[in-house]
């Protein structure tokens, strides 16, 4: 269900003006016991860097005046040379420490704990001077949220390290133990920001919870992983997803480095039977085909697979080795036609088939639903062993939570399918790296350089854009201008490069629709929902207006813009903005000074073509990285930057914070509608009793005539559950009323594509529960009308 939109949605609107204030704080003091650490992965390296106060590492951040403490620090230091025990990933991984660097840096004096200070010693902006005190309203932030004697005399010493590492399967790290906070006491959390070729993900770990999960859809070889949901949730259709079976209408399927999604009917086929073995739920054995027959028939439409098996003996060899090794050796079995086996049996043919020619990944539906529990166990061991023999990675569905314990891994089907709302953000932007702004928070710059939601506290200089441009590490950079509109959509002024930089949704690029790129200094580029809710087309002249209202009255109406093109719809805010070249903002706003035209200073258009139209500032920028090693490098440089405060973020890490915020009032909007539900019952029990009066004459007469306690506890019940039914039914078609009558709203604002789906597992048992608690407190009023006494209610009263 779409619900989670809204809150998605509300929440935006109460926290944006509050963002900025949120990540002063987080600039500021820093908290005992709270580190950071940023994992980089680009192939098979990984870098680590890590950030921790002394407190954390040795239990003080003043400079080591003792022996004692001296030796602590030489003792902390050599335990961080050691990162593979610090933070244990799987053996499989084959990982190796290239370089280890530790560094024990002290703040500045009287600088207490900001972490606006220069942590890098060998990072250079060409202004060694600089001195980088945070400062709230002009102020020193000396906030620590706890005392410190001699604060203002002695610096707080903070842990640097960073660490490569060489991992030879590095797609087999799909978790992290951290051995770290039983290496420091003083160790409570760390904050964990992943960058890798496929996702951006900000995690906590704590010393309650010290494993993270890495796994984010990704399978290592050999792995054996459980996929649990209820029957009927989608299960069987996902595995059919993965295996090509099925086409996904929408977004990307990427399967061992192959787009699987854009293939072609026949090289689905193709790939899924070179790569796949799949055990069906109802094992799709050929019925006239013999045993044999039916476990080589993939290798018939597999070279590779038929290749593999050539090597260790031949098809039929192989086909009986299989067999005799799940518990079918007997030759009149083999050559027995598969209508004629037992359901266990069956069961058994379809693993040999799947397992036959080591395909790399094993696709299992529900292969022991027919099995009893002893069976279930020995059918497991027996496709384990086959597994791990071929090496091949097994992901297996199932309704039955009980076989949770034979797996490496187990994941919620509701919990891979979750999110409408999350996953729309989440494809709005892909493959830019960072994202630069005037200093402000992290979600606040998420927020109005992608989804076009708020303001910028400030713009970045030209001199600073073109200085961040030739970084080593950057390969690529687009700048953005924001702050006018059109008939409330957003204008944007960028380069032409954009159109090829910006992706979204797994890598897609802008395509047009129509027209072309700015070919003028006052064409636009549209997006679809423009074009389709104001009825433009190529040709078409439009006033851009100053300010982002949807009524203005200040609009630069002597340089009109062209519409050039219109691009493909794309379910992002792309589709609600107006895009103009960098050029043309400074055109418009040329005879412009404090938000307002210069009286009779109006410059023709056609001179303003002949003047320097250079910008001067840029309200952000997206960047794109040689390297995602370079990541947080990168971050670095510009969050130190000296000429002006500068904020760099990594777009995915953002998004988590900002599912983090939802996640907050998701739960307090999930406490208030339990409320209301525990009101409305009670509301339903006080209307019938209060018209217990009038019907107890009724019921009176019921229990003259012989009615039995039950038959009074049973009107009241159905009354319950027919009034709790009738509820939930009006409750749920308001719902999907709301979604389908706001949906096209909250696109054209927010750029959610609220798709509007079936209520999802927890949803249904949801609904059951307020059903049950109808029933159940329909019980009350039940008792008190059949303690009433019979004389009582046949009494006619005056």
């Amino acid at each position: 269900m779409n619900a989670r939109t809204f809150v998605v949605v509300l929440s935006l609107s109460l926290t944006a003006p509050v963002l900025a204030d949120e990540e002063h704080r987080e600039l500021g003091a820093h908290v005992h016991g709270h580190g950071t650490l940023n994992i980089a992965v680009e192939n098979s390296r990984v870098e680590l860097e890590l950030e921790a106060p002394g407190m954390d590492i040795v239990g003080f951040e003043h400079a080591a005046k003792t022996e004692e403490h001296k030796t602590a620090i030489e003792s902390a230091k050599t335990r961080l040379e050691d990162p593979l025990s610090l933070f244990k990933v799987s053996d499989a991984a084959d990982c190796k420490l290239a370089d280890a660097k530790i560094n024990i840096e002290p703040g500045k004096e009287g600088e207490g704990h900001s972490h606006e200070h220069d942590h890098n010693e060998g990072h250079d902006h060409g202004d060694d001077g600089h001195d980088h005190e945070a400062k709230v309203d002009g102020k020193e932030d000396h906030d620590h949220g706890h005392k410190h004697e001699d604060s203002e005399k002695e610096s707080h010493t903070a842990f640097h390290a960073s660490y490569a590492i060489d991992c030879a399967k590095p797609e087999s790290i799909t978790s992290i133990v951290f051995e770290y906070f039983n290496a420091f006491a003083g160790a409570q959390e760390l904050d964990v920001t992943v960058v890798t070729a496929k996702i951006q993900n900000k995690y906590e770990v704590s010393r309650d919870k010290p494993t993270l999960e890495l796994a984010e859809g990704l399978l290592a070889r050999g792995e054996r992983v459980l996929i649990v949901g209820p029957s009927g949730s989608g299960k069987s259709t996902f595995l059919s997803l993965l295996a090509g079976i099925v086409v996904p209408s929408q977004g990307r399927l990427e399967v061992l480095g192959t787009e699987a999604s854009a293939l072609s009917s026949l090289a689905r086929d193709r790939f899924r039977a070179e790569h796949f073995g799949i055990i069906f739920q109802m094992f799709n054995l050929l019925p006239y085909g013999s045993v044999i027959d039916n476990v080589v028939l993939p290798l018939s439409f597999a070279a590779r697979r038929r290749a593999r098996v050539a090597a260790s003996g031949g098809a039929y060899k192989e086909a009986k080795r299989l067999l005799a090794n799940l518990g079918l050796n007997d030759q009149a079995l083999q050559s027995r036609a598969a209508s004629r086996l037992s359901v266990g049996q069956q069961q058994r043919v379809a693993a040999a088939r799947a397992l036959i020619g080591r395909p790399e990944i094993v696709l299992a539906d529900e292969p022991t639903s027919a099995l009893d529990r002893g069976s279930q166990t020995a059918f497991l061991d027996l496709l384990f062993s086959e597994i791990s023999s071929a090496q091949s990675t097994l992901l297996m569905v199932s309704h039955d939570e009980s076989l949770s314990g034979h797996f490496d891994r187990v994941l919620r089907f509701e919990d891979i399918i979750s999110g409408e709302a999350t996953q729309s953000f989440a494809d709005t932007i892909s493959g830019t790296d960072l994202i630069v702004g005037a200093r402000s928070g992290s979600l606040q710059l998420l927020l109005y350089s992608v989804f076009r939601i708020g303001n910028a506290t400030n713009n970045v200089t030209w001199k600073s854009y073109e200085e961040i441009s030739r970084l080593p590490d950057v390969d690529w950079i687009v700048p953005i201008s924001l702050g006018d509109s059109h008939r409330g959509f957003r204008v944007l002024g960028t380069t032409t490069e954009y159109f090829s930089r910006y992706k979204y949704r797994d890598g897609q690029s802008l395509d047009l629709k129509e027209g072309e790129i700015f070919g003028d200094l006052f064409d636009a580029v549209i997006g679809s929902d423009v074009a389709e809710a104001l009825g433009y087309k190529v040709g078409d002249n439009i006033v851009v207006a100053h300010g982002v209202g949807s009524v203005s009255f200040i609009e630069h109406q002597d340089k009109p813009f062209r519409v050039s093109g219109i691009l493909q719809k794309t379910g992002t805010p792309v589709d609600k903005t107006l895009h103009v070249s960098l050029e043309a903002i400074e055109a418009i706003h040329i005879d412009w000074q404090s938000g307002m035209p210069l009286p009779g200073e109006s410059i023709p258009a056609e001179e303003v073509r002949q003047m320097n139209l250079a910008p001067k500032a840029v309200t952000a920028a997206l960047v794109g990285l040689k390297s995602r090693i370079a990541t947080f490098r990168v971050q670095r440089a510009v969050n130190e930057y000296r000429a002006e405060p500068l904020s760099a973020i990594i777009p995915g890490a953002a998004l988590q914070e900002l599912w983090g915020l939802v996640g907050t009032a998701e739960t307090a909007l999930a406490a208030i509608s339990a409320m209301v539900v525990a009101t409305a019952l009670l509301g339903m029990v006080t209307t019938v009793l209060t018209t217990l009066n009038e019907r107890r004459r009724e019921m009176a007469i019921l229990r003259s005539v012989g009615a039995r306690p039950t038959t009074i506890l049973g009107l009241f019940v159905i009354e319950g559950a027919f009034l709790t039914i009738s509820g939930v039914v009006l409750g749920v078609a308001m719902l999907y009323g709301a979604l389908w009558a706001a949906g096209p709203t909250i696109d054209r604002l927010y750029g959610l594509d609220l798709a509007i789906t079936a209520p999802s597992a927890s949803d249904l048992t949801t609904l059951a529960a307020i059903v049950l608690a109808g029933v159940m407190v329909s019980i009350i009023p039940a008792v008190r009308a059949y303690r009433l006494s019979v004389a009582d209610g046949m009494m006619v009263r005056t």
